[in-house]
């Protein structure tokens, strides 16, 4: 045991371990009740259905509190121990600065004396509950003094970096604060897991009763659990995917807006450009198999080479001081080639049900973008490829914020059943002339109509845009080559992304 000055540092960050095992267990518990839900949307309308839903929201509104009051004692334990350790060697430097179970607030950054008003204490300063709307967030931070607002950034960055709403260049300083601490806190789990062995892994995912259980009546028990490569590489993988973003963030002129590993797999959205100053903001979701650890990069440059034609188009228009900001967001679960195609129900790619979750994330950080800038919002397009459009067309009947949108490669807009087969449109916010659709010859998941009627070949006024050869790039063939640089289909989405006119028809 190592006692330093009344507190054993090894048992507090083992009980960080212990409530970020919980955090997890209860994250999971608020997806299930969102993807309940979402199951129940279609099959049950009326006002019972109502009043279900927004207890059910209610309720997942709870469970969110109190992962983020979780987490941030995990935190804060861990604060502790390193506090402790310093302190009992005599070195006071980088000391830990606390938040709701750490020290008074003279000892927390930012928490000045004198002048006319002395800033609140951090636990005065307690932000909006988990998935508030954005223009509360907004309105809660524009409400802190600039000190109260350095002492929650310093203190509590992981309260700021994915609250929609927040300006983004806050939210980049606030996830680049927090990427130690949350590699710091998935290092611990994995050692955790590690050293505790098969016991360890089985407490974690919920099922440690059973398999003492199993294992006292089956040789082979240690086998099926420690064989499962999805419970030992999900903290790997989020490790991963930490490796990218960091990889990422480093290259110049970008912003970490989003860095959430709450989740089974890490979620991020990284922008090219600065989205708090930009003209004109595009918001890119991928689709199918993306993730941050596997695709995050790739998509980055894309959206750099897009940024970059687009300032081009500018200049060529006269516009040239005018500014763009590009986004990677893979701020949402999306279906991945494994197990969920045929056992994962509502997680497969033959299922919308994590289109429609995801589409109620994107339409929140579309509404961020506008609460983040009161009187300034910018030209903003969402750009969705594959089952990525399909969330995005979710997303579009759940914000206005949106002014206009390009789907590619489109297995179908987010549309109920009735929808589908009376052949109408869904109900979007956005008028139908602002969607524009690109599909390449050749792209067989453009022609599924999985989600709803081909796009590319719906009569209900979408602006269809040509990815053949023409005088502004070539052409494209089949469905991952959209983004390619020099393409007409680029140039297209370029044209769209500044709100210009010379855009090539289909």
């Amino acid at each position: 045991m190592t006692l330093t000055h009344g507190a054993d540092t090894e048992a507090l960050r083992r009980s960080a371990v212990t409530l970020d095992r919980l955090a997890q267990r209860g994250t999971t518990a608020g997806n299930d009740v969102a993807r309940a839900g979402a199951r129940l949307r279609d099959a049950w309308q009326g006002p019972d259905a109502a009043d279900f839903a927004a207890r059910s929201r209610a309720a997942r509104r709870d469970i969110e509190i109190a992962v983020d009051a979780i987490r941030i004692a995990a935190r804060d334990l861990r604060g502790q121990a390193e506090a402790q350790e310093k302190a009992s060697t005599g070195s006071t430097a980088g000391a830990f600065v606390g938040g709701g179970f750490g020290g008074p607030a003279s000892q927390r950054s930012g928490a000045t004396s004198g002048g006319a008003a002395s800033p609140r204490p951090l636990d005065q300063l307690t932000p909006p509950a988990s998935g508030s709307a954005p223009v509360d967030n907004a309105t809660w931070w524009a409400g802190l003094m600039p000190a109260e607002r350095a002492s929650v950034l310093a203190a509590h960055p992981e309260w700021l970096g994915n609250r929609d709403g927040i300006p983004f260049d806050v939210r980049d300083q606030a996830n680049r604060a927090y990427l130690p601490v949350l590699r710091a806190d998935l290092e611990a789990q994995r050692a955790a897991l590690t050293q505790g062995g098969d016991d360890a892994v089985a407490n974690w995912v919920g099922v440690g009763d059973q398999y003492r259980w199993l294992q006292e009546r089956w040789d082979g028990a240690e086998t099926w659990l420690s064989g499962d490569p999805l419970i030992r590489s999900e903290l790997d993988d989020k490790i991963a995917s930490l490796d990218a973003v960091e990889r990422t963030a480093a290259l110049p002129d970008r912003q970490l807006v989003e860095l959430d590993a709450s989740r089974d797999r890490m979620e991020a959205a990284i922008s090219v450009g600065n989205m708090q100053t930009a003209d004109h903001v595009a918001v890119f979701t991928p689709g199918l198999t993306s993730t941050v650890q596997g695709s995050l990069e790739g998509y980055d440059g894309a959206m750099a080479s897009l940024r970059t034609k687009a300032m081009e188009d500018l200049r060529a228009a006269g516009r040239g001081d005018e500014s763009i900001a590009t986004v990677t967001w893979i701020g949402y679960q999306a279906p991945q080639l494994d197990g969920s195609v045929v056992f994962g129900e509502d997680r497969s790619v033959t299922s919308n049900a994590m289109a429609r979750e995801g589409g109620v994330q994107l339409a929140a950080f579309d509404d961020g973008i506008v609460a983040a800038r009161p009187g300034d919002d910018p030209h903003l397009t969402n750009l969705g490829h594959s089952y990525g459009s399909t969330t995005t067309s979710s997303g579009l009947q759940r914000t206005e914020s949106v002014d206009d949108a390009v789907l590619f490669g489109s297995p179908g807009p987010d549309s109920g059943w009735r929808d589908w087969f009376l052949g109408s449109t869904p109900d979007h916010r956005l008028d139908q002339q602002h969607i524009y659709v690109l599909e390449n010859d050749r792209d067989v998941v453009a022609d599924l109509e999985y989600f709803g009627r081909d796009p590319s070949r719906d009569p209900h006024g979408y602006t269809h845009l040509s990815t053949q050869d023409s005088d502004y790039g070539h052409r494209t063939i089949g469905h991952s080559s959209y983004l390619e640089e020099r393409s007409t289909s680029q140039h297209n989405m370029s044209q769209v992304v500044i709100g210009g006119t010379r855009m090539v028809q289909r």
